[in-house]
C-alpha cells in the first residue's frame, strides 16, 4: 500500500517545460522507501475527450491528464517534463511504500520553474549489409564505410551496423580474426564518423587481455569511443572459436541520449533489455549475424521496445540468411522502418524523451501515463495509487 506523506500543488501552462525536484530539508527517509508522483491536472469545470474506443468518453474534471514517476536523484527526486494540452496545475505526491520498510522521519521540499523544452528530435539508421565481394578486411571495411557516408547523406545521427561485420566471411572456424580497440585497421572507421558527424555502433572480435570477446563499439560523432559493450549470450560456434562471454549491461551516455547495445543471441533472451530500461536507456542498439526464424524476430524485436519503452535498432547481414530485416522499432512495438535490400538503409526521425501516452485503468477509472514510467515502475493498480484520495 502506498500512503501519502507530502503534497504539493502549483497553476502550469499548457506547452511550457517545468524543471522540478523534491529534496530532503534535513535527515528524511531513504529514496527506496518513497517514490514522487507527479500528475497534470485537468480543469475543474470542463471535460477533456479521452480517445476512441475509450469506455469513458471523457476525463473528469479535475483528473490527472498525465501520471509520470518522478526520476530518482542522490537524496531525492527531480525531471523536467512539458505540461501537456489542456493542464492547468501539476500536483506533486510522495508516497511512501509500505510494503519496503518504515517511512521514517524528516521533511522535504519542492522546487518547481520553468525550462527549455527537454525534446530532442534526430534521425536514427541502421543498414542491411552485404559481405564485399569476395570477401576482404579492405573490402568489408569500405563497405562499412559507405554505409557511413549514405547514412549521413540522409541525416542520420546514429547508425547501426552488423555483428562482426569486418571479418566475415574470412575468418575460419576455430581461427577468428581479431582486433584490439586501437587497431590502427579500425581508425578510419573512427575517422569516418568524425568527418560525417556520426555517432556509430559497429562490431568486432575483440582481443584483450588474451582473451577473445565479441564486441560492440559505440563512437560519438568526434569519432572518440564512448563505450564497450561485449557479447554476454554466445552461440555454440562462439564457444567453439574459444570467445569468452561478457560480464555486465552497460548504458552510455551521449549528446543525442542514453543507449544500451546488445548483440544478436543476447535478445533471444529478456534479461538484458530490462537491465538496460531498467538503467534509464532510451535507444538499444543490436549489431546481429541473422535470424531466420521470423516467429523470433518479429516477435522477439517488438517485446524488447514494448517490454522497456524504447527505440530498438537492429542491424542485420543480408548473407547471414538474408531473411531478418533491419529494423527500426519504436517503445510502443510498432515498425518504423525497415530495410532488406543489400546494403540497404532504413532511417527514422525520432523524438526523445519518448513521450507516447496510455490510458492506464486504475481501480477507481481512466488516467494517463508514460509508457516507460509504468513498465519502469510497476502498474498503477500493483502499486494501489487509488489508495491516496481524490479522483483517481
Amino acid at each position: 500500500m502506498l500512503k501519502k506523506i507530502m503534497q504539493w500543488r502549483r497553476a502550469v501552462r499548457a506547452g511550457q517545460a517545468y524543471t522540478m525536484q523534491v529534496m530532503p530539508a534535513r535527515k528524511a527517509a531513504k529514496p527506496s522507501n518513497l517514490i514522487a508522483v507527479l500528475d497534470w491536472l485537468a480543469p475543474l469545470n470542463a471535460k477533456i475527450p479521452l480517445p476512441e474506443g475509450s469506455d469513458a468518453p471523457y476525463i473528469q474534471p479535475g483528473s490527472p491528464l498525465k501520471r509520470i514517476f518522478l526520476d530518482r536523484r542522490a537524496g531525492g527526486w527531480a525531471g523536467t517534463h512539458i505540461a501537456p494540452a489542456h493542464a492547468v496545475a501539476l500536483r506533486i505526491t510522495l508516497l511512501h511504500w509500505s510494503q519496503l520498510g518504515p517511512a521514517g522521519g524528516g521533511s522535504y521540499y519542492f522546487e518547481c520553474a520553468d525550462a527549455s523544452s527537454p525534446t530532442r528530435i534526430f534521425c536514427i539508421g541502421t543498414v542491411h549489409q552485404k559481405l564485399a565481394k569476395p570477401p576482404t578486411l579492405e573490402g568489408n571495411r569500405q563497405v562499412l564505410l559507405e554505409a557511413i557516408r549514405n547514412a549521413a547523406a540522409k541525416g542520420v545521427k546514429l547508425l547501426c551496423t552488423s555483428e562482426a561485420f569486418l571479418d566475415r566471411g574470412i575468418s575460419r572456424p576455430g581461427k577468428p580474426l581479431t582486433f584490439t580497440i586501437d587497431d590502427s585497421f579500425l581508425k578510419p572507421i573512427h575517422t569516418a564518423a568524425k568527418d560525417h558527424q556520426i555517432h556509430l555502433v559497429y562490431s568486432v572480435l575483440e582481443k584483450q587481455r588474451g582473451r577473445i570477446f565479441t564486441a560492440a563499439i559505440l563512437t560519438d560523432d568526434a569519432g572518440e569511443i564512448v563505450g564497450i559493450y561485449r557479447k554476454r549470450h554466445l552461440s555454440i560456434p562462439e564457444y567453439e572459436d574459444g570467445i569468452y562471454p561478457g560480464s555486465n549491461w552497460p548504458v552510455f551516455d551521449t549528446r543525442l541520449g542514453r543507449i544500451g547495445l546488445q548483440i544478436c543471441w543476447d535478445i533471444w533472451y529478456a534479461q538484458g533489455a530490462a537491465a538496460l530500461g531498467a538503467q534509464g536507456a532510451e535507444i538499444i542498439a543490436v549489431p546481429i549475424a541473422g535470424d531466420a526464424d521470423p516467429r523470433h524476430w518479429d516477435s522477439c524485436w517488438r517485446a524488447r521496445a514494448l517490454d522497456n519503452g524504447v527505440y530498438f535498432l537492429t542491424s542485420t547481414t543480408h548473407d547471414c540468411g538474408g531473411i531478418a530485416p533491419s529494423r527500426i522499432i519504436a517503445p510502443d512495438g510498432g515498425v518504423i522502418s525497415e530495410t532488406r535490400q543489400p546494403n540497404g538503409l532504413a532511417v527514422a526521425d525520432i523524438q526523445l524523451p519518448f513521450a507516447k501516452q496510455r490510458l492506464i485503468w486504475t481501480k477507481d477509472g481512466p488516467c494517463f501515463s508514460d509508457y516507460h514510467n509504468v513498465v519502469g515502475h510497476l502498474s498503477l493498480t500493483a502499486l494501489g495509487l487509488s489508495e491516496m484520495g481524490g479522483p483517481w
